[in-house]
């Protein structure tokens, strides 16, 4: 089949558009959607057992399930007066279908009998057939807009009636948009969930999604209470999801100067009180906290060139002071280093280490882990292990039983309704539950997390390296909830920046994670999250790091500390 290619440079700023700037809801869906199905572009390496591996991974936005074409160019169409070149047909061979999305590269089975070549191109969704089922009659516009912002689709008519199907003899495969009441789903022929969507306005012959994230309601302002930075608390704490809004305690600390990455909470010095490590690029910044008021921070001398990626205390000596573990990246590598504090200060005891760090929740108790970088062969090497040895001399140890596939970011073990059982994010941000042994149970439709955490790796030489980026942290709080941070922004291929995030707790319902309450929405990176007792009253609060200003050539950034009593 020949198709004609038009050049994307328009499509693509339209989608950034979209996705980058403040618009109606309707229109931020159809970015998603943009950037979700946008024609990617990659080749094929290499068969393995039946299936061929293909150099496109999550960074550049593919999912399990999208449909490959196999392209070949074609002729050049030329105008025949002016005798400009206006495009050039593409030859489509076949199709392939992802099955499995690893780190740097992917695996996908041939939907026809053709066997790819190395190194044949492929492009995502070029000249796939799509419908559109809007059995409310309510979405014709995003439908259009979708028509014309994913031309390499091919559209059948709007007026189809629900559950048409284009011509039998048609031997391309088919990807069925269908609205149901709120909700936009993108599945193939087959059934294979793509994506799923909340649009902003309910089609009218059907109800209302119950207990949606988009459902929750309006907050109310409770009386202003003036907090150490002289700002009025700001409305809103936990809303329950299909319940009224309830305001909890919420803390607001001053608005701080810089760009952090990561935040951990502890006893850091000899006879000190709650302290707040704050860390960013060549910077760690220990605050005291006292009386829910942060202290002058203490500025600790690291190394200049490492840019923090996480922090994660531990008292590994045994001394009652926990050492702040900080994984850290230089020009492409894993760069780690140790920071223990004493009467004379705080200082590096060991750096150049090699290795990803965690404070893991094990049934030991929370443990020190570590795993090996891969360098420029892989991010993640070897098993996830005990940290073992001193803080100036750390070592590997035991062997801490993950699923596989799973790096010591992308798990959380976790208990729910007492039974031991495991979280995590996937590649491409959907939350993930496993058993007791580690066997995959469920997977959500929703995009979550997101993380601005990034390992690029450059192979050969290349200009443009591998972009691996870190799976956002989740936690268990003290009532049982999984943690689930959400950031809202652009994910548009190799580049994630986010501009508004929250919190969701999630329980154990009918063998899926289901939202209980959220945080109110904060228009700010959320960069990390911890749950602590900030105002010592035995328990723990939610305590974000949230970036509300990235770092600009004309400011530094602007971050700040934001607290909820957790239900």
């Amino acid at each position: 089949m020949l198709r004609f290619v038009r050049p994307f440079s328009m499509l693509l700023m339209l989608a950034m558009l979209l996705a980058g700037f403040p618009t109606p809801s309707r229109a931020e869906t159809a970015a998603d959607i943009v950037l979700d199905f946008a024609p990617i572009e990659g080749q094929v390496l290499l068969p393995i057992e039946g299936e061929y591996l293909v150099d496109l991974d999550a960074s550049r936005r593919l999912g399990v399930g999208d449909l490959l074409a196999l392209v070949e160019p074609g002729e050049k169409v030329v105008h025949p007066v002016t005798g400009k070149v206006l495009g050039t047909l593409t030859v489509v061979k076949g199709y392939l279908e992802v099955t499995r999305v690893d780190s740097g590269y992917s695996y996908a089975r041939p939907l026809s009998g053709m066997k790819p070549e190395k190194g044949m191109k492929v492009r995502r969704f070029e000249g796939v057939n799509a419908e559109f089922v809007d059995p409310g009659g309510s979405a014709e516009a995003l439908y259009r807009q979708l028509r014309q912002q994913l031309p390499q689709l091919n559209w059948r008519d709007y007026d189809a009636h629900a559950g048409a199907r284009l011509k039998e003899n048609d031997d391309r495969p088919t990807i069925i948009f269908k609205t149901e009441g709120r909700k936009l789903e993108g599945r193939t022929a087959a059934g294979t969930l793509l994506h799923s969507y909340l649009l902003a306005t309910a089609a009218p012959s059907l109800p209302s999604l119950p207990a949606t994230p988009a459902a929750v309601p309006s907050v109310p302002t409770p009386q202003q209470t003036i907090f150490p930075d002289g700002h009025g608390k700001l409305p809103a704490g936990i809303v329950r999801a299909g319940q009224s809004a309830r305001n909890k305690e919420f803390w607001h600390s001053p608005m701080q100067s810089g760009q952090p990455t990561a935040m951990a909470i502890g006893h850091f010095s000899p006879g000190a009180k709650l302290q707040i490590a704050v860390a960013q690029a060549g910077e760690l910044r220990i605050y005291p906290l006292a009386d829910l008021k942060l202290g002058t921070p203490i500025a600790v001398s690291v190394p200049k060139s490492v840019t923090p990626l996480r922090l994660a205390a531990a008292d590994l000596d045994h001394d009652g002071i926990e050492e702040l573990y900080v994984t850290g990246k230089r020009d492409g590598s894993v760069m780690s280093y140790v920071v223990k504090g004493g009467a004379e200060g705080f200082r590096v005891v060991k750096d150049e280490i090699p290795w990803f760090f965690r404070s893991l929740p094990l049934p030991s108790g929370k443990r020190l882990v570590a795993q090996r970088s891969g360098g420029e062969l892989r991010v993640f090497e070897g098993p996830v292990r005990l940290v073992t040895g001193t803080p100036a001399a750390p070592a590997l140890g035991a062997v801490v039983p993950l699923p596989a596939q799973q790096n010591l970011y992308g798990y959380l073990p976790v208990t729910l309704d007492g039974k031991p059982m495991g979280a995590g994010l996937s590649s491409n941000d959907r939350l993930e539950l496993f058993d007791g042994r580690g066997a995959l149970e469920w997977t959500g439709d929703d995009e979550l997390g997101g993380s601005e955490d990034v390992i690029i790796q450059h192979k050969n030489s290349e200009e443009v390296g591998d972009y691996h980026y870190l799976p956002a942290p989740l936690l268990q709080a003290p009532g049982g909830e999984v943690l689930v941070p959400v950031n809202n922004g652009n994910r548009l291929f190799r580049i994630h920046s986010f501009s508004s995030s929250h919190v969701r707790g999630m329980r154990l319902q009918g063998g899926e994670l289901v939202e209980q309450w959220r945080t109110r929405k904060q228009n700010g990176y959320l960069a990390d999250m911890a749950v602590a007792d900030l105002d010592g009253d035995g328990r723990g609060e939610l305590v974000m790091l949230v970036l509300f200003e990235h770092h600009t050539l004309l400011s530094d950034g602007k971050f700040a500390l934001v607290s909820y009593q957790l239900p």
